[in-house]
């Protein structure tokens, strides 16, 4: 499930290199048809999800069709992970290379109902390479091709389906449009004529490790322009403006990731800006399996005990917090015209928002 922060708006096409030309009983072929190839010394994923009541062989085959250099052969390393295994580094239940060839095969049983990745690695520092994989089976089953980033993208009907869903060179355990735990929150940004936003993050659960994703997808451009910023209250409060708790930028690339750590009791700022493009975009977090999450655009809602509170907001909230304080205080000192009822009214909205 995805929340929409806004209003929902239909993507009815998903930037993606990977192109199916061909979808069968037997199998998928996922052919580059634009050429975009893979880079040097980079790893694209793919995720396999096996619906089904049974266990399935599968098959995968890669295979390079072009490769420029003087280094020799491709140098491609394809290696199985289980799904929720997100380093997807060196524990994998599978692995094939190149070797002195242009193909490589990898055969692995898939579980039933269970989540595999593949990891397509070109471990040369130097050239890129353009593949094709074919994902296949000697069953008859139903191989569906999903839109990018999105698993539950797939058609119901037949017990016995095998889904592929393209990550780009994003971890798919992290860039994945679901949020079907406490402990994790997927918001789709749409469109209404503003190219920033804000999330005000208020921890009043423990400190944790919170991973925080930008996913874009540009209507104009080769990639989306998005920016965002996190930055702790305490910080700005102190003139500290040149150190952030975390900084994402989508640079030649659909997203930017990273975690910082949450501390409890503690406010933070997310500065969001969308770029000039004003993509669709969507914004991922994820305390993995800890400190549960509670997202609201209501202003008037409670920030419950024991979670970190994610507010919606076109206003930034760190300036609104400072200047409530600040009218407040000067109430108490009895400067300004503010009257009871209106004093009244700052500090329980204070109260009720930030605290």
């Amino acid at each position: 499930m995805i929340i929409h922060m806004l209003i929902l708006v239909l993507i009815t096409s998903l930037l993606s290199i990977a192109i199916v030309s061909d979808v069968a009983a037997d199998g998928i072929n996922i052919i580059d048809y634009d050429y975009d190839g893979i880079n040097p010394d980079t790893t694209q994923f793919f995720a396999l999800w096996n619906h089904g009541l049974n266990p399935h062989d599968i098959q995968v085959n890669i295979s390079a069709l072009e490769f420029v250099g003087a280094t020799g052969w491709p140098d491609f390393e394809v290696s199985l992970y289980d799904f929720s295994d997100y380093d997807y580094s060196s524990n994998y239940l599978a692995t094939c290379s190149t070797n002195d060839n242009y193909t490589c095969k990898l055969v692995f049983e898939a579980e039933n109902q269970t989540r595999y990745v593949v990891a397509v690695r070109n471990l040369d520092t130097v050239d890129d390479a353009i593949y094709n994989i074919t994902i296949r089976s000697v069953e008859d089953l139903d191989f569906q091709y999903t839109s990018t980033f999105d698993m539950d993208d797939f058609t119901g009907g037949n017990t016995e389906t095998i889904a592929i869903t393209y990550f780009e060179s994003a971890n798919p355990y992290l860039y994945r449009l679901e949020s079907y735990s406490d402990t994790r929150i997927v918001l789709e940004w749409t469109n209404l004529g503003s190219d920033e936003y804000y999330i005000f993050i208020y921890n009043k659960g423990p400190t944790c490790e919170m991973f925080v994703g930008l996913i874009g997808f540009a209507y104009y451009y080769d990639y989306p322009s998005l920016t965002g910023i996190i930055s702790d209250f305490e910080d700005l409060d102190n003139g500290i403006i040149e150190t952030n708790e975390l900084e994402l930028f989508t640079i030649f690339n659909s997203t930017a990731g990273g975690t910082f750590t949450c501390e409890k009791d503690h406010r933070y700022r997310f500065w969001i800006d969308v770029g000039v493009d004003e993509p669709a975009a969507y914004f991922i977090f994820d305390t993995l399996g800890t400190t549960p999450l509670d997202f609201d655009v209501d202003l008037l809602v409670d920030n419950p005990d024991g979670m970190i509170s994610l507010r919606g907001s076109n206003i930034d909230p760190w300036l609104e917090y400072r200047e409530l304080n600040r009218d407040a205080f000067y109430w108490v000192l009895g400067v300004g015209g503010a009257t009871v009822t209106g004093i009244g009214f700052t500090i329980w909205f204070l109260r009720k928002k930030y605290y």
